[in-house]
């Protein structure tokens, strides 16, 4: 009669097998029953019977793309929807920047026969001794135009921010909701100084965005790097946008720092329009 094996021979290897030899063939991840993994072999009836056998072939390499972070995206909405809103607030954004230069650039036109003191003027009382009624009317539409452009702009970025933060996790993109308060504040403010001033902290806030987007890993491979290029672009608007505002902050204008922020502006815009074909291009 055939002596029945005792638990210790049911896990021995076979006479002459070496355990170096027999190692590939049960090198497996071992995880505990808390969840937790260690590597190593199945030796013994304790290992077999504490631990969970996954065979380490079955593991499958992390997922890259647009999928890896879709899963650890921080908000239950789909990240494809929060990064389509994202990209259309700063499309919106953009555009009303670019509109805004515009308008500065004609308002300029019109008034450059204007004498300095008058069109640097805080209160109303200088521009109505030119008893140009046509003129004061056209400055209460430029103001307008002007705020109302400014504030859908800064509040457009104030979403993307938002939406940012949920699709990343990173607390870095509130920089980008801070600078669009701050526009915010600056088209609320009473004087053109503190209009200036609160403007000036808005465009270094958005610089600190700029330079969060352009250290961020988009997982992007072969032609799919030259989407980097609206980072640049949204890096150089900034840093032209920061140079004219010291201009400001010191008193200077004139057609060429309408210019460089119209150009500023423009940069805005092509990085707004890349990025959306960025996501179609990692989406689609």
């Amino acid at each position: 009669m055939m002596r029945s094996r005792s638990p210790k021979d049911a896990f021995s290897f076979p006479d002459g097998v070496d355990d170096e030899e027999a190692a590939p063939e049960t090198n497996h991840l071992l995880r505990h029953l808390d969840g937790s993994e260690v590597a190593g072999r199945v030796d013994s009836p304790r290992n077999r019977l504490l631990l969970e056998v996954e065979p380490s072939s079955s593991r499958q390499p992390p997922p890259r793309g647009r999928r890896y972070l879709a899963r650890v995206s921080t908000c239950r909405a789909s990240p494809t929807i929060l990064a389509f809103l994202s990209h259309g607030f700063f499309l919106v954004g953009s555009l009303a920047y670019v509109l805004l230069a515009l308008g500065d650039l004609s308002w300029y036109r019109t008034t450059i026969e204007i004498p300095r003191e008058v069109y640097t003027a805080d209160d109303d009382a200088a521009w109505e001794q030119l008893g140009n009624e046509e003129l004061w009317d056209a400055k209460d539409d430029y103001e307008w135009t002007y705020h109302i452009y400014y504030l859908v702009g800064a509040v457009s970025f104030v979403f993307v921010g938002a939406l940012d933060w949920m699709r990343y996790g990173d607390c870095m993109d509130a920089f980008m909701i801070l600078a669009g308060l701050a526009g915010v504040v600056s088209v609320l403010s009473p004087t053109a100084r503190q209009e200036v001033i609160w403007d000036a902290v808005s465009i270094h806030l958005y610089l600190l965005e700029a330079c969060n987007l352009f250290r961020r890993e988009h997982h992007l491979t072969g032609r799919g790097r030259l989407f980097r290029v609206g980072d640049v672009c949204f890096l150089a608007g900034n840093i032209i946008d920061v140079t004219v505002v010291y201009f400001s902050l010191a008193g200077r204008s004139g057609l060429g720092i309408i210019r460089a922020d119209l150009a500023a502006q423009i940069l805005w815009l092509v990085c707004a329009l890349i990025d959306t074909a960025r996501e179609i291009f990692t989406s689609y």
